[in-house]
C-alpha cells in the first residue's frame, strides 16, 4: 500500500488525513502539525479530543487537504515538548494552552 512520507508534509498546517490503525482499519484524523521529526510527527486533533499526539508517516494512507495557518493564527506549546526525545515512549499527551487574544 502506497502512503505518505515526511516530504509531503510542512509543520504549522492543519491537515485532514486518512490514517491506518494498527488493526488495520482505516480512520479519518483532523490535525494540526506543530513538528516534524524523521519517523513520525508531533499534531494536535482539532476535532474531538484535542491531545497532542505522535503520529507516524507510515500510518497516514492519504492526505485529504491541507492549509497553512497565517502566523497569527498558529497554536503554540513549550518546546520541551515537540523534542523527540519527549515523544520516545509516549503516543499522546494533554496540554492545556491559553491566550488572552483568544479569550481564554
Amino acid at each position: 500500500m502506497l502512503r505518505v512520507d515526511k516530504v509531503d508534509f510542512r509543520d504549522r498546517t492543519r491537515y485532514a488525513l486518512t490514517v491506518v490503525e494498527a488493526n488495520g482499519r482505516r480512520r479519518p484524523a483532523n490535525v494540526y502539525a506543530f513538528r516534524l521529526h524523521d519517523e513520525f510527527m508531533v499534531v494536535r486533533n482539532t476535532g474531538g479530543d484535542g491531545l497532542l499526539r505522535k503520529v507516524r508517516y507510515d500510518a497516514v494512507e492519504r492526505i485529504v487537504t491541507a492549509a497553512p495557518v497565517p502566523a497569527g493564527e498558529q497554536l503554540a506549546i513549550p518546546e520541551a515538548m515537540l523534542q523527540a526525545s519527549f515523544w520516545a515512549d509516549r503516543e499522546s499527551c494533554v496540554a492545556y494552552g491559553s491566550s488572552p487574544a483568544r479569550g481564554k
